[in-house]
């Protein structure tokens, strides 16, 4: 299986570097903890968009948010704006897989945010958010087929077959980078890349989604994670000033390795 067919196998879509995946809204998904939206698609009546237009076509409305919060926020004051529900008909809705409260007219709990006179329900976990999402675009009658949602997931949340080809993919361009850009032979470039399984024991131990630098995809990650990284292991009493600056320069080649794949991924 090629790079193409298996990320087609997994819905999984790239934005330069970054993983990003697409759901249906009609799925129900179990495995949706650790992720955050990137952007929601639905369709609606071209005119709630277009003002005027009176084709009696459809449009595609795109929400990118990258939080859930702000996501259910923003699906809901759009829906409501263009097809408006009553008071009595919010203050009643409920989902078909819990019977907690989505819209109150008082603030029941500290996870609600305003909804015109009204308070909209926020307090879900990710994989529940997913799920309020789809509920509201049934309550407002909006027809989900066609309707997609881009996630982001966490490394290590990923599909094992993704994390397998990604992390033997970065190791062999990182040993290319090493014999090709920092001259040196194949012998040391091995001994940097399989450095990395123990500074990976010791990210996983710092930031356990995270903990791969391999699997990394976007440069704020790769610089947060190893600075916090760096500052851990200044404290080792048992490691020499020597092998300290050793492993700082072998981060920072893996940091001049991505630095070239974001230039080459424009």
């Amino acid at each position: 299986m090629d790079a193409k067919e298996l990320f087609a196998k997994y819905n999984c879509i790239t934005d330069g570097l970054k993983r990003n995946y697409m759901m249906s809204v009609n799925e129900r998904r179990y495995d949706m903890e650790s992720t955050e939206p990137v952007e929601l698609s639905i369709h609606v009546d071209r005119s709630w968009d277009y003002p005027g237009d009176d084709s009696k076509s459809f449009a595609i409305h795109r929400f990118t948010n990258n939080s859930w919060i702000r996501l259910i926020e923003a699906v809901a004051l759009y829906l409501q704006e263009k097809a408006p529900k009553s008071k009595e008909e919010l203050l009643a809705f409920r989902t078909e897989w819990s019977d907690a409260i989505i819209f109150s007219d008082y603030k029941a709990f500290t996870n609600m945010v305003e909804f015109g006179d009204l308070y909209l329900s926020v307090n879900f976990t990710a994989t529940h958010s997913s799920w309020v999402i789809g509920d509201l675009l049934d309550f407002y009658g909006i027809a989900k087929h066609g309707c997609d949602l881009i996630f982001h997931r966490v490394p290590l949340t990923e599909p094992e077959e993704i994390r397998n080809y990604i992390e033997e993919l970065r190791k062999k361009e990182f040993k290319e980078f090493l014999i090709n850009n920092k001259n040196l032979d194949e012998e040391k470039a091995d001994k940097i890349v399989n450095s990395f399984k123990a500074f990976n024991k010791m990210l996983a131990k710092m930031a356990y989604n995270f903990g791969n630098f391999f699997l990394l995809d976007n440069a704020t990650s790769l610089s947060n994670l190893k600075s916090k990284l760096m500052i851990d292991i200044d404290k080792y009493a048992v490691l020499t000033d020597k092998q300290k600056n050793t492993m700082r320069k072998y981060l920072d080649y893996y940091t001049g390795y991505y630095t070239m794949l974001k230039k080459r991924a424009r």
